[in-house]
C-alpha cells in the first residue's frame, strides 16, 4: 500500500474490521443486510514507513497493531523463483516453524487473549502513533505553560520542525502545522491562538507559553 495508506478517510473501516465491531454487511444484488463480526486478520505491506489518521482514538489502534519491520538489504543477485527453492530445501523445517509459532500464538491467546508485545515491538507501535500525531507530540514534549513568556507561531513550526528531524520523523508541511496548531495548543495547553504577540511587529502566536530546547529536555 502507499504511505498514506491509513491516514485516508476509510481507515476507520479497516479498524473496525480488526477490532471485533459488530458491522452491518449487504448481500450484493440484494439490499438485505445481515451482521458481520469485523475479527478479520489484516496484513498491510508498505515500502515507506505508514502513519495513522488517529482521530483522537490512538488507544485503539495501539491494540490493533503489530509491526514488523524488514531492514536486510536487497541481495546483489536475486534468486529467480526463491519460494520454491527454499519449499523444495527447507519445506519440513518451514513448516515446523509455523506448526510451533501457531502453538505459542494458542498459548498466548489462552493466557492472555492477543498477541503478547515484547518491549521493542510495543516501542515501534508507539512510534508509529507519536509520529502520527506529530504536532500533538511535539507541544506535549516540547512546550509548556510559562507565565510571561509567548512563543510566535512560525516559532513553533521551526521547532517542531527540528524535533521531527531529531527524531527521525517525516514532518508535516508548514500550512497543515499551522492549521493543527491552534486546536492543539488550545486542547493540551489550554492557550488560544492571538494575533499580537510581539516579533518585530505583531505576529500570530500563544502568550503563557514557551519553547522547551532540546538540551533542556535531554536533561529531564
Amino acid at each position: 500500500m502507499p504511505g498514506r495508506f491509513l491516514e485516508e478517510s476509510g481507515a476507520h473501516a479497516l479498524k473496525a474490521l480488526v477490532g471485533h465491531d459488530l458491522l452491518d454487511g449487504e448481500r450484493k444484488g440484494s439490499n438485505a443486510s445481515f451482521p458481520v463480526r469485523g475479527d478479520f486478520s489484516v496484513i498491510v505491506t508498505c515500502n515507506s514507513r505508514l502513519k495513522v489518521r488517529l482521530d483522537g482514538d490512538a488507544d485503539a489502534w495501539r491494540r490493533r497493531l503489530l509491526i514488523v519491520k524488514y531492514e536486510r538489504p536487497k541481495p546483489n543477485r536475486p534468486e529467480r523463483d526463491f519460494a520454491s527453492i527454499l519449499i523444495a530445501n527447507e519445506g519440513p523445517g518451514i513448516l515446523r516453524w509455523l506448526v510451533d509459532g501457531a502453538r505459542m500464538h494458542l498459548a498466548e491467546l489462552a493466557d492472555a487473549g492477543d498477541f503478547k508485545l515484547t518491549a521493542r515491538q510495543q516501542q515501534r507501535v508507539d512510534a508509529l502513533l507519536a509520529e502520527s500525531d506529530s504536532v500533538r507530540e511535539f507541544i506535549r514534549q516540547r512546550v509548556e505553560r510559562c507565565d510571561g513568556a509567548h512563543a510566535a507561531a512560525f516559532e513553533l513550526v521551526e521547532a517542531y520542525t527540528a524535533y521531527c528531524e531529531e527524531m527521525a520523523w517525516e514532518p508535516l508541511s508548514v500550512r497543515r502545522v499551522e492549521n493543527a496548531l491552534a486546536d492543539a495548543m488550545q486542547e493540551i495547553r489550554r492557550v488560544a491562538r492571538r494575533n499580537d504577540i510581539e516579533r518585530d511587529g505583531p505576529k500570530r502566536g500563544f502568550a503563557g507559553v514557551r519553547i522547551i530546547k532540546a538540551e533542556e529536555a535531554d536533561e529531564v
